[in-house]
């Protein structure tokens, strides 16, 4: 992506500058299955699911210090250690928490909007990782465009192989699921 910044001035949003943002585009619409696929989307996927094992994954999530944001700021590697390894009697699902209900926190609607594969590619590894087999994507009900360009990238990575059936042994379903938009309430003062 580039653009002029506050300045005026040219900026250009480089992998290795903005690793999260690099892949938007400058008249901020939806970056869609083939142009993130040329801009490396699901390369991690593919070298996770290809040349890692679950557990491999899980220690390099741990090891990157990824945390949660929501408040608590807990370890996603340790959170994902804690699953139980006998699988036998378990039926595993990822659930990702996109609500934002944190006052003033809308940091990942924009990628959520403008880079939903990007979302769908990350549920993929950690479904992999925890050997799950659906997925969940919780949004907030005002995420409307968010929801849309996530079901639509759901889509299309069904339709391209990555989810559904099997990609590289796993097979993930996905599903965005989003709230009811919260009813407007007013406050009412007592007279005195």
């Amino acid at each position: 992506m580039s653009g002029p910044n506050f300045l005026g001035t040219q900026r250009i949003l480089t992998e290795e500058q903005h690793p999260l943002t690099w892949r938007l585009r400058a008249d901020h619409q939806p970056v869609w299955l083939d142009e993130y696929r040329s801009k490396n989307g699901y390369v991690g996927a593919e070298r996770a699911l290809k040349g890692m094992a679950p557990d491999e994954i899980v220690s390099t999530v741990k090891d990157s210090g990824l945390s949660g944001r929501g408040g608590a700021g807990f370890s996603t590697g340790l959170k994902w250690s804690l699953m139980p390894k006998d699988e036998s009697m378990n039926v595993r699902y990822i659930l990702c928490n996109a609500d934002e209900m944190e006052p003033g926190t809308y940091k990942d609607r924009l990628l959520m909007e403008q880079l939903p594969h990007l979302l769908v590619e990350g549920m993929l590894i950690g479904g992999f990782a925890l050997k799950a087999y659906r997925g969940y994507i919780f949004l907030r009900g005002e995420y409307i465009e968010a929801a849309e360009n996530l079901r639509r990238a759901i889509e299309e990575a069904k339709q391209a192989g990555f989810l559904g059936k099997t990609f590289l042994a796993a097979a993930l379903t996905l599903s965005c699921l989003s709230t009811p938009a919260p009813v407007a309430t007013s406050v009412v003062k007592k007279p005195r």
